[in-house]
């Protein structure tokens, strides 16, 4: 019985064994299965990524980068101490302007936070709304673009905050209070002048011809420029003393440059030279509201193969312009002081901050479309060959 039982017991025994050995390889087999699923379920989905990577170089959809616009908003609430300026860009004129300003307003005992748009309208939107927004003492702004300002401005004037204009007057909102900037009328005046004189129009003799670049189609000041020159130049292209060939532009807005910039002139530039061409000839003249426009003509003029250059003005005095009238390529320009805008510009922030009178010197010419704007104007003056420094 005892031997029968024991017998019992081994066999009991094996047969658990053999189970347990089953059960442990069908667990291992069921771990190598289930790793090798995983595996293949990783490689499907690396392979899987991969193609979408690829897919996604091909169809190129990396965004490009965006670049905010650098403001400079400062203090989040002015103490009613700080005046704003936001300029058009951080060139030699306007950095010193910045400068004197700064100084000027200082010694009164205000903070001047300065800002520059480099050249873009809606960084200067930001900066002109976020002073407005910061109840500054008051703003000058000298705009990039004179029409592209209005909510912004529309800001400050419901914060009661007076705002400057400054060499270029701001377009279409009752928020701009005062206009500091060069005169634009005697500039003109100048420029007409000079053609005048240079072309000997009061002289009897062969017909001279000139053509016409005009500023901004939709700056104002520009504009006041233009009716100068051609009020000037008037009686002498009436009497046939004067003529122009490119007839098909007779306005302000059709001889306009689009701001004012050299490189929007180069192919109307270009058809005038073959216009000329087509008899031999070219203009004795061609007036140009700005150093941007005038060098046009003379990179333009030089390309064609030109033996000489016309008569041509300028406005503005910078440095390339300086050089070619040195050089003898631009005949003159009419020079902008940036040193004495920014002392009268001073003078008027100093006034508006105060809500002191200042007399301005013109209350009748500066119109925006929506207010005629008290001007506080900076004379200027004819630079030629013979009397640059």
């Amino acid at each position: 019985m005892k031997k029968k039982a024991i017998l019992l017991y081994l066999a009991s025994a094996l047969l658990a064994a053999g189970l347990a050995g089953c059960s442990g390889e069908e667990k291992k087999q069921q771990k190598e299965e289930s790793s090798e699923d995983n595996s293949r379920s990783e490689t499907d989905a690396k392979g899987e990524e991969a193609s979408q990577n690829e897919n996604t170089a091909d169809a190129d959809i990396t965004p490009e980068p965006q670049e905010l616009p650098d403001v400079t908003p400062g203090p989040v609430e002015s103490d009613g101490k700080v005046i704003g300026l936001s300029l058009p860009e951080e060139s030699t004129q306007w950095t010193g302007a910045a400068q004197v300003i700064r100084d000027t307003l200082e010694s009164a005992g205000y903070r001047v936070e300065i800002n520059y748009a480099g050249g873009e309208i809606q960084r200067q939107q930001m900066q002109t709304e976020a002073m407005a927004l910061n109840k500054y003492r008051a703003i000058l702004v000298a705009p990039v673009n004179v029409q592209a300002l209005g909510s912004a401005l529309a800001k400050a004037e419901e914060a009661g905050i007076p705002v400057v204009s400054c060499d270029g007057l701001l377009m279409f909102s009752d928020a701009v209070d005062y206009y500091v900037g060069f005169d634009n009328v005697k500039a003109g005046t100048l420029q007409g002048e000079y053609i005048r004189d240079a072309l000997k129009l009061d002289e009897n003799g062969n017909t001279k011809y000139i053509e016409f670049f005009a500023g901004d189609p939709d700056d104002f000041v520009a504009q006041l420029t233009y009716e100068a020159v051609m009020k000037t130049l008037q009686p002498y292209l009436g009497n046939g003393a004067l003529a122009y060939r490119d007839d098909t532009r007779q306005s302000y807005m059709e001889r306009g440059t689009m701001n004012a910039d050299g490189s929007a002139a180069v192919t109307r530039l270009e058809e005038i030279y073959d216009l000329y061409k087509e008899e031999d000839a070219q203009p004795d003249a061609v007036w140009c509201y700005n150093d941007s426009i005038a060098a046009a003509v003379i990179r333009t003029f030089e390309e064609k193969g030109a033996s000489s250059l016309p008569v041509l003005t300028g406005f503005g005095l910078d440095e390339d312009a300086a050089n070619y009238i040195r050089a003898g390529k631009q005949s003159m320009s009419v020079k902008k002081d940036y040193q004495t805008l920014a002392k009268r510009a001073a003078e008027v922030l100093l006034a508006a901050a105060e809500g002191s009178e200042l007399p301005a010197d013109d209350t009748e010419t500066y119109d925006n479309g929506s207010k005629v704007v008290p001007a506080y104007l900076v004379d200027v003056q004819t630079v030629t060959k013979e009397n640059i420094e």
